[in-house]
């Protein structure tokens, strides 16, 4: 039966083997968004969004955002969850399945790092300096 303490185990192994690649890695991320924000996404009453796994490789200013998904007891996530498509977010893959919530999650988590000294700044956008990758089960990655 999955529990929490499965799940911190499972977050664990993926927080050691980011470090042994030269990752900085911080778990549980909360991403601030605003009421506007939360307004665009279509739920004005949503909390915080949380990334599992945030790793940091300072010195490709490479950002790395996990979903860490530990299904022990099933076959996994099936492909085709990953692959559904909601204007507003909806189910347990909403980063994957909504590309309106992702590019606004994904914007403030930049915002909140740049702020927070965290990362290079971003003269010209999302599109400069920073790569930010979402990675989930089975090595599915959205760019």
């Amino acid at each position: 039966m999955w529990n929490q303490l499965t799940m911190d185990y499972f977050e664990g192994i993926l927080a050691t083997l980011l470090r042994a690649d030269n990752y900085w890695v911080h778990p549980s991320y909360k991403v601030n968004l605003t009421t506007e924000d939360k307004r665009k996404i279509g739920k004005p009453s949503m909390p915080r969004p949380e990334i599992d796994l945030l790793a940091f490789k300072f010195s490709e200013n490479r950002i790395l955002a996990l979903e860490a998904k530990s299904y022990f007891d099933s076959g996994g996530v099936p492909l085709s969850q990953l692959q559904e498509e909601h204007d507003v977010p909806e189910g347990r893959y909403k980063l994957f399945t909504s590309e309106r919530y992702r590019k606004i999650v994904f914007e403030k988590l930049l915002e909140q790092l740049t702020a927070a000294g965290m990362a290079y700044g971003l003269p010209g956008g999302l599109a400069a300096a920073t790569t930010l990758e979402l990675s989930g089960p089975a090595g599915s990655r959205v760019a």
